[in-house]
């Protein structure tokens, strides 16, 4: 399911960054904070074009941030049981990240931001919303063990999208391994 409503199928919604950037917001001081602040105006701004919910809630002493309510109504709207939530950036002339935040949370929404037209990159963004993980090894990876797993990994699974999504579509695979 694609939502959103002009002519082109997008709803645009103009919301700067704390930090100007995507990456200087993230790596800044409470970046996953700020991005999450971000995100939640963007859903807070997307959902006043549904117009009023009338789905009845269950009294709950948990207050849904504007992420959660955005998810809860596309999934009455559509009838679906998961809805994945990506946000994508007008960044086409800038050497910019893509990324998903709280993949392995379990109270905090999660959702990807996308700054790259390419399309391996989008499907690469939007399978870590369904459990995928990253399959090339990144400065994060600290461990030794861990960077050996990828490495077999990314040897045993050459056209693997979690490892490779800078490639076209075209020559990439998901794995059994996701």
């Amino acid at each position: 399911m694609i939502d959103f409503h002009n002519d082109d199928g997008t709803l645009p919604l103009e919301s700067n960054f704390t930090r100007k950037t995507l990456s200087a917001t993230l790596f800044s001081r409470n970046g996953p904070r700020l991005l999450d602040k971000w995100a939640d105006k963007i859903a807070k701004d997307a959902l006043k074009t549904y117009g009023p919910d009338t789905i009845d809630l269950a009294a709950t002493k948990l207050k849904p941030k504007d992420r959660d309510k955005l998810i809860a109504r596309l999934r009455d709207i559509h009838g679906c049981d998961n809805a994945g939530l990506v946000y994508f950036i007008n960044n086409y002339y800038t050497n910019e990240i893509s990324l998903a935040m709280h993949t392995s949370a379990t109270s905090t929404p999660e959702y990807a931001i996308v700054s790259y037209k390419n399309p391996g990159t989008i499907a690469h963004e939007y399978l870590h919303l369904f459990g995928a993980i990253d399959l090339y090894i990144s400065p994060f990876d600290r461990g030794k063990a861990s960077r050996k797993r990828k490495q077999v990994a990314m040897e045993r699974f050459p056209n693997e999208i979690m490892a490779f999504a800078h490639r076209s579509i075209d020559s990439l695979d998901v794995s059994t391994l996701n």
